[in-house]
């Protein structure tokens, strides 16, 4: 396996890993993961999306519904915690 693909499959491995934790912890009613995988991903998804997203509740207390935003492009982001 080339170097590129190996780091691949560990950031996929790595992200899935994270988004277990995530869904577990909401399962427990433990919803402060949920603030931290905001910061977690907004560069990620900044990176991605060539925009420069941040977490709107830094900038408006308790923004209802909507968790990233970008100043510069339009797309907003809302993050959504699922129950199995």
């Amino acid at each position: 396996m080339s170097r590129p693909s190996e780091l691949i499959t560990e950031i996929r491995r790595r992200l899935s890993h994270y988004q277990s934790e995530i869904i577990n912890s909401n399962k427990n009613s433990d919803f402060d993961i949920n603030k931290e995988a905001e910061r977690f991903y907004a560069p990620i998804l900044s990176e991605i999306f060539d925009a420069d997203f941040e977490v709107l509740e830094d900038k408006k207390r308790n923004t209802p519904g909507v968790d990233l935003g970008c100043v510069v492009r339009p797309p907003i982001i809302q993050t959504i915690n699922y129950v199995c």
